[in-house]
């Protein structure tokens, strides 16, 4: 692989761990996204404040549902 191929396998690697490893979507969207977002999941708006908003309401839903199984 190239360098540049290399760079861009590690930065997709690197959202995906902030965003739902680490439940930080704001900073990964700050970190890795450029000045725009187009969102291809129907459910969700363009831009990066509705991904973030989405991803902070979906992690609120699973942290529910854990604590209700008593799994967190």
């Amino acid at each position: 692989m190239s360098v540049r191929t290399d760079q861009m396998k590690a930065d997709a690697q690197a959202f995906y761990d902030l965003m739902f490893n680490q439940s930080r979507p704001a900073e990964a969207i700050d970190r890795y996204v450029g000045e725009s977002y187009i969102q291809h999941n129907p459910d969700v708006a363009d831009g990066k404040q509705a991904f973030i908003d989405y991803f902070d309401s979906s992690q609120r839903q699973r942290d529910v549902l854990s604590e209700r199984e008593g799994t967190q």
